[in-house]
């Protein structure tokens, strides 16, 4: 993952003012990431590059350095035999009892994730977060569910 880092500009007598934490102070850098790249997650030529040096025999600190990979991500890429994608563990959620009769309400509220929690709460019992919620109805709906 790279992350271009770019340098505060000179600092000025309103730094002062703010304290010795202000982000215009000299010395301070902002990360700027961009959305696009796969964060904390090997690609398929990290993965490569990793086996190639480590047949090269190079040691699992040099190829992390070499990287820019922690080396206990290292030792895990190097324990697989193959490259595999991300995958997110399905499993069962809090929801997932709930999901027909999330699936019958939600139009009646005009899909609006606040009402349905609310009404979960409520009337089922639900114990899950606000934001469960929301995210679910999120993915739902880029998925053209609605």
């Amino acid at each position: 993952m790279e992350v271009e880092v770019q340098p505060v500009v000179e600092p000025d007598e309103s730094c002062a003012a703010q304290g010795p934490r202000a982000l215009c102070c000299a010395g301070a850098t902002v990360p700027v990431f961009n959305e696009d790249t796969e964060a904390l997650v090997l690609g398929q030529q990290q993965w490569e590059a990793v086996h190639e040096r480590r047949a090269r025999g190079q040691s699992i600190s040099a190829i992390s350095r070499e990287l820019e990979l922690d080396r206990k991500t290292v030792r895990t890429c190097l324990q697989q035999a193959s490259w595999q994608p991300y995958r997110r563990a399905e499993g069962d959620s809090l929801l997932s009892p709930h999901r027909e009769w999330l699936a019958q309400r939600a139009p009646g509220v005009n899909y609006s994730a606040p009402i349905l929690w609310q009404e979960l709460r409520a009337q089922r019992g639900f114990m899950g977060s606000y934001v469960i919620g929301a995210r679910s109805r999120r993915r739902r709906r880029l998925a053209g569910e609605h």
